[in-house]
C-alpha cells in the first residue's frame, strides 16, 4: 500500500513539473511571437493585406520624407498626380464596386 501511494505521489509530481514546463515554454513561445510581431509588423501585414486589402507603411515619424522632399516628388510627377485625381472626381460610389 505503501508502494502504491509513492508511486501515485511520484507521478503526480512528475505530471505538475510537465505541466509546469509545458506552461512555460508555451508562453515563451508566446512571448517570442509578440517580438517579432512588435519588430517586424508580419501578421498585421498579412491581415491588412488579405482581409482589409489595404496597404500601411509602418515607418516611424522619423523615418517618413520631409515636406520638401515630397513637395519636389509631387511636383516632378505633376501629370501623374493630375491623372489620379481626374480619376477621383470622374469616379462615383457604384463605380468602385
Amino acid at each position: 500500500m505503501m508502494k502504491l501511494k509513492n508511486f501515485i505521489i511520484i507521478n503526480w509530481r512528475k505530471m505538475q513539473r510537465r505541466n509546469y514546463l509545458l506552461i512555460l515554454c508555451i508562453l515563451l513561445f508566446l512571448f517570442s511571437i509578440l517580438l517579432i510581431e512588435n519588430s517586424t509588423h508580419f501578421f498585421r501585414r498579412i491581415i491588412d493585406d488579405a482581409l482589409y486589402d489595404s496597404y500601411h507603411h509602418y515607418l516611424r515619424c522619423d523615418e517618413l520624407p520631409l515636406l520638401e522632399e515630397v513637395n519636389k516628388n509631387v511636383r516632378e510627377h505633376e501629370k501623374t498626380v493630375e491623372q489620379i485625381k481626374s480619376l477621383e472626381i470622374n469616379c462615383t460610389s457604384h463605380d468602385l464596386i
